[in-house]
């Protein structure tokens, strides 16, 4: 392999990192942002302990996905290095 060949390789694996990378964060902030209104829903109607509640069982259950599917939350291989 030329080197050439091996800076268009890491060149494209580069990009495809940085695409991946970008998808996570939009997911995370999509995510986050649901998590924040709810919380001011319920707390809008005065029920802080049922906002609490919900936003740390959401939580826990991506958590969960996350952890259980290596593939689910941005830990697998995509991409880099390939």
């Amino acid at each position: 392999m030329t080197r050439a060949q091996r800076r268009q390789r890491e060149s494209i694996a580069f990009w495809r990192a940085r695409d991946a990378y970008r998808v996570q964060a939009v997911g995370e902030g999509l995510i986050g942002t649901f998590f924040l209104l709810e919380f001011l829903r319920c707390a809008a109607r005065g029920q802080w302990l049922l906002g609490i509640g919900l936003i740390a069982i959401q939580g826990g259950i991506i958590w969960g996905i996350c952890w259980g599917s290596p593939g689910a939350c941005g830990r697998s291989r995509i991409g880099i290095g390939l």
